[in-house]
């Protein structure tokens, strides 16, 4: 899909690519199969039925995780982490005096995400309890993921991607002297982020070695998902969706 104004955050079913776009106010899809790009939701269509409002009032939305029972989310600008439970109920504060949150993933027992303006990566037990921070001086901490041993995170400021084991230990600079990471994903062998800058996606294995670019010459690459052989990544400047194969598997 090209003429995406401001494409920025991406996900995947079944059958649809979805994103949102910050500059047309919109949700958009498209088939994966290829097609005409749909309107999802918007200030004035919405093709699929009525939006049903979940929380009204949020100062700053941003980042969004589901596991199943809630789903959890950063109030920016309002410093909160929120949630609110699927099976319906009220919306009620996870964590506050938080700072700038953004990226959010969840795994069985914990909430973990990253505070840009404060420079850490934290977890809070979904029980309760304090957050705990993880690690501390991340500067420009923005996106983050997560698999079963380690939790990943880009430092957009100091130029690196690092992660923590999750059995407990030190922060590794997983890959440093990469220039503007932003969002972060990954499969069962690499991690995969995008470049802001214009010089597209980066990878590397899990089990080290050097990073390895896939994609260059993008216009501020932004939202990353991966769907089996296929990767797709938002270009927020250049106002696309876009994929590649990043293996010769089977779809």
């Amino acid at each position: 899909a090209d003429n995406q104004a401001g494409a920025q955050d991406i996900a995947l079913d079944a059958t649809h690519v979805y994103w949102s776009s910050a500059n047309g106010d919109q949700l958009m899809r498209v088939l994966k199969a290829g097609g005409v790009p749909e309107v999802v939701a918007d200030m004035q269509d919405r093709p699929g039925g009525a939006i049903e409002l979940i929380a009204e009032n949020q100062d700053g939305p941003l980042g969004l995780a589901d596991d199943g029972t809630y789903i959890y989310w950063g109030n920016y600008t309002g410093d909160t982490i929120m949630r609110w439970p699927k099976a319906g109920g009220a919306v009620e504060p996870f964590a506050d005096n938080q700072d700038y949150p953004h990226g959010i993933a969840t795994d069985s027992t914990h909430v973990y995400w990253v505070n840009y303006f404060a420079d850490t990566m934290v977890r809070k037990a979904k029980a309760g309890g304090v957050v705990e921070v993880l690690a501390m001086a991340q500067d420009g901490a923005t996106g983050l993921a997560m698999d079963t041993t380690h939790v990943y995170w880009t430092a957009t400021s100091d130029n690196a991607v690092r992660r923590w084991p999750k059995a407990g230990g030190a922060v590794e600079d997983f890959a440093p002297q990469i220039n503007n990471p932003q969002r972060v994903a990954m499969d069962a062998t690499h991690v995969y982020w995008t470049l802001s800058d214009g010089n597209g996606v980066m990878r590397k294995a899990k089990t080290g070695g050097a990073a390895e670019f896939l994609i260059g010459n993008q216009s501020g690459a932004q939202g990353i998902a991966l769907d089996g052989p296929m990767m797709y990544w938002t270009n927020f400047g250049g106002g696309e969706v876009a994929r590649v194969a990043i293996c010769a598997c089977a779809p």
